[in-house]
């Protein structure tokens, strides 16, 4: 993959950014070793992140969750492979807390993606704070400039239709089971 001793003169190679780095006659090996080992780290948890979100998309969160976490403990600082984790430690396995600590530390490194809040919104939305959610997107569209992907998350998620019966209570099982009814059939007229 990566080729170290690239043509030029004796012992010496090129690395990727186009310095020139000793190598090969045991001068500068030690050199070339941290280099490239971060190099591999970094490009291996790339490989493993794109695996995840994959699985993701795919409709496997287990089997995302196992790649987005190897993609986090090669690269700890990550932002995106943060956020990721905790969405998925979310759906996965119920952690809200640690899910929760994941996505704000990775809103704390890089606070302008409007990506990192859809996943808080996320976290918070499977562990049934639909509040917090709502919070969390409108606290993201004054970091990203109104993004327009926020936007829309947070129409959806705060619209609320009214309930199937007026006359009882919102949590009340029926209107409960027949608004979930609706639910599926609106989400069935969309994709038809």
């Amino acid at each position: 993959m990566l080729a170290l001793n690239t043509p030029g003169r004796a012992g010496e190679g090129h690395t990727p950014t186009g310095s020139r780095q000793a190598t090969g006659n045991g001068r500068g090996e030690q050199d070339a070793a941290p280099w490239l080992l971060t190099h591999m780290e970094h490009t291996v948890a790339f490989e493993e992140f794109k695996l995840g979100l994959t699985r993701l998309r795919d409709g496997f969160p287990a089997q995302a969750l196992q790649h987005i976490q190897r993609a986090a403990q090669l690269e700890q600082q990550n932002p995106f492979y943060l956020s990721y984790l905790g969405l998925l430690l979310a759906l996965t396995r119920k952690r809200w807390a640690e899910a929760e600590r994941l996505c704000t530390t990775a809103l704390r490194i890089k606070r302008t993606h409007p990506q990192l809040y859809l996943n808080l919104a996320e976290v918070y939305l499977a562990a049934g704070q639909r509040q917090e959610a709502i919070e969390a997107l409108v606290l993201g569209l004054q970091y990203t400039n109104q993004h327009p992907s926020l936007l829309r998350t947070l129409e959806r998620i705060s619209m609320r239709r009214p309930p199937i019966l007026p006359f009882l209570p919102r949590a009340n099982v029926v209107n409960r089971m027949l608004g979930r009814l609706r639910h599926r059939m609106l989400q069935w007229l969309d994709w038809a």
